[in-house]
């Protein structure tokens, strides 16, 4: 669907294909709201991952779609990759929300955001992980974790969440 929409314009794209099939794959899934990293599409192409974003990126202008980020989609990944319950997804995803309602998600990384909320979920509910395997599972730096964890727990403690 998408190679019809481009048309003309994929004359554009002959010289990488390989690059051009994984920044449409990408695309796509997140287009769908599905939570990939493009290093995985980097690592299973063999084509570098800034190489990608840039193809993404132009791609993304020249179809005139703007693909949004889902932190519930990314908290579930989450919640799976770590072997945790479902009621841990279910109470990180009201946190997360809350958050984002509050505005705690303003010019700040979702991911981060999606990923303390797990953390902090885990913690409150009793099941053990640490912030550690949570940001390298979703692939967030630590301290990124740390600074929204220590929003979060302010925010929890204002509205008794």
């Amino acid at each position: 669907m998408l190679l019809r929409k481009l048309g003309e314009d994929l004359r554009d794209f002959n010289r990488s294909i390989e690059g051009l099939s994984a920044a449409l794959l990408y695309l796509s899934l997140r287009i769908h709201e599905i939570p990939r990293d493009v290093r995985e599409f980097a690592e299973y192409s063999g084509v570098d991952q800034n190489k990608i974003l840039r193809l993404y990126v132009r791609l993304a202008q020249i179809l005139g779609v703007r693909p949004r980020f889902s932190a519930s989609s990314f908290i579930s990944k989450l919640v799976k990759s770590l072997g945790l319950p479902a009621r841990v997804e279910e109470y990180a995803g009201r946190l997360c929300s809350t958050a984002i309602r509050q505005g705690l998600s303003q010019g700040r990384s979702l991911r981060a955001l999606a990923a303390a909320s797990v953390y902090l979920a885990a913690k409150i509910l009793g099941h053990p992980v640490s912030q550690r395997v949570v940001s390298r599972s979703g692939r967030v730096s630590l301290s990124s974790i740390r600074r929204r964890l220590k929003e979060l727990k302010q925010l929890a403690s204002a509205i008794n969440i």
